[in-house]
């Protein structure tokens, strides 16, 4: 197929235009790319960072409590001359004498805590550990002397430091049914694969209660498990309606117990959830973005940790968003960036055409005035003007036709 210049005009100055912008849109759409996954990394690291700072607000509310609650029973002096039998051994016994009125108080001061809290259990304990009251869901008895934060109390007493302590514990089964009820153990229960795994997460807060002479008469313990929390005390739906208000269907938060997920919001269309086990191998005290498969869908995540007492890792709080989400952030911006290549593609194309039409129309007056000069038509002047070469081409054909029409006329003239 034969092209003639208006066309070569209109294919060379398209194409001019067009491969620059395709590669400047390449350009964009891989630095955009870029950006948006190194921001999106960076993104849910600082989630993470943030989820971990309201679970530890969780915590300083829980230590308000027990402290409040601590300072109720020392100024109505429910411990004081309380004291443990020297002869009872084990923790399965009620391990103190106090009064019935005494007893009323402490439930009071139990309750009011309760009531301003989304506490599971408080109890209330002598010097050694040895549980005096708790709340409603049972009756006294048991010992809570091995538990590390009833353990700091009693260090931090005797070195003449009173503060309230709250931290994560990791709670055996026996443990929960001594601190709350046979019921709070049975909601610790995980399903992982065949198995069922009977230990929980706690939230604990422990503030002493002090005597007149800087002993330590008791301790007030407080807590809430994580495993399989109501909806009313979900720790992860508090911290995913925080974060993720606007992508509540792309989002969850998961609090794991080692690696084993305790609570969560995944999707419920989606597998996993609570009983999951996270793969991730690259997790350390710091948050740092990676990739999981969950189910069928691919989340972007991070994880902080979650320390106990003594600073050991016995947990963690992740973020999850939906990769398809960040995909599809990069789609709305590829979408753009085409529409402003295709706006630019056709105003460059009709650029083309008028500027090809408009250089080549004096080619065609001029091919058409060379063929009228070699059919002998001399009578029609070249009006052509211009100081570029087409012009300068015109005014040197429109010579010839002065010229060769005086020739004609001379010839014509003789004879």
């Amino acid at each position: 197929m034969k092209l003639m210049i208006k066309q070569k005009l209109i294919i060379f100055s398209t194409t001019l235009i067009l491969v620059p912008l395709l590669l400047s849109a390449l350009l964009i759409i891989y630095i955009v790319n870029s950006n948006i996954e190194s921001q999106s990394g960076d993104s849910i690291e600082k989630d993470a960072r943030v989820a971990e700072q309201l679970y530890k607000s969780r915590q300083l509310a829980f230590v308000q409590v027990v402290q409040n609650a601590a300072q109720a029973i020392s100024s109505q002096g429910i411990l004081e001359g309380v004291q443990s039998p020297s002869d009872i051994q084990g923790d399965a016994k009620v391990t103190v004498r106090i009064n019935e009125n005494v007893r009323k108080r402490a439930k009071d001061v139990i309750e009011t805590a309760l009531q301003a809290s989304n506490l599971d259990f408080l109890v209330i304990t002598d010097s050694n550990g040895n549980i005096l009251v708790r709340n409603s869901s049972g009756s006294a008895g048991g010992s809570i002397k091995d538990n590390p934060l009833f353990i700091a109390i009693q260090n931090g007493v005797a070195a003449k430091k009173i503060d309230a302590l709250a931290s994560s514990v990791k709670e055996s089964s026996d443990a929960l049914k001594i601190l709350g009820s046979e019921e709070l153990s049975k909601q610790a229960e995980i399903k992982v694969g065949g198995a069922t795994v009977a230990e929980g997460l706690v939230l604990e807060a422990a503030a002493p209660v002090v005597g007149g002479g800087g002993n330590l008469l008791g301790v007030v313990v407080a807590g809430l498990l994580i495993n399989n929390s109501k909806p009313e005390k979900s720790l992860a739906t508090d911290i995913k309606k925080t974060l993720y208000a606007e992508l509540l269907n792309a989002s969850s938060t998961v609090i794991l117990l080692g690696d084993t997920v305790v609570l969560g919001n995944l999707p419920e269309s989606e597998a996993g959830g609570i009983g999951m086990k996270v793969k991730r191998t690259d997790l350390k005290d710091t948050p740092t973005a990676g990739v999981e498969i969950i189910g069928q869908e691919q989340y972007k995540t991070a994880y902080s940790p979650i320390k106990d007492i003594n600073s050991q890792v016995i947990g963690r709080i992740g973020v999850q968003i939906k990769q398809s989400w960040f995909n599809a952030v990069i789609n709305r911006v590829v979408l753009i960036i085409a529409l402003i290549v295709v706006f630019f593609l056709i105003a460059s194309s009709v650029a083309a055409v008028f500027a090809a039409q408009k250089l080549t129309r004096p080619i065609v007056e001029l091919t058409e005035a060379s063929n009228n000069i070699s059919l002998g038509q001399l009578d029609q002047a070249i009006q052509i003007k211009g100081s570029d070469e087409i012009g300068q081409l015109a005014e040197a054909l429109e010579r010839m036709r002065i010229s060769l029409k005086q020739a004609l006329e001379r010839l014509r003239a003789r004879r």
